[in-house]
């Protein structure tokens, strides 16, 4: 089987609003402002995946 495999990447900046505690938003918290509830916190996203093409006389292309 002839196959050509590539790399894609998708990212990019997210937002989220804090809802409740968990073990991520345990030290937000400060001595000012113990309330982080309906906070928005800013991150990053990065998701990997590949690309498969299966390849001869008719290409076939899988994600």
């Amino acid at each position: 089987m002839d196959v050509n495999f590539s790399l894609l990447i998708s990212n990019d900046r997210v937002e989220a609003k804090i809802v409740n505690d968990s073990f991520l938003t345990k030290k937000l918290s400060n001595d000012t402002n113990d309330n982080i509830f309906s906070e928005t916190i800013t991150g990053f996203h990065c998701h990997t995946y590949g690309k498969i093409e299966i390849c001869g006389s008719d290409c076939f292309t899988y994600f």
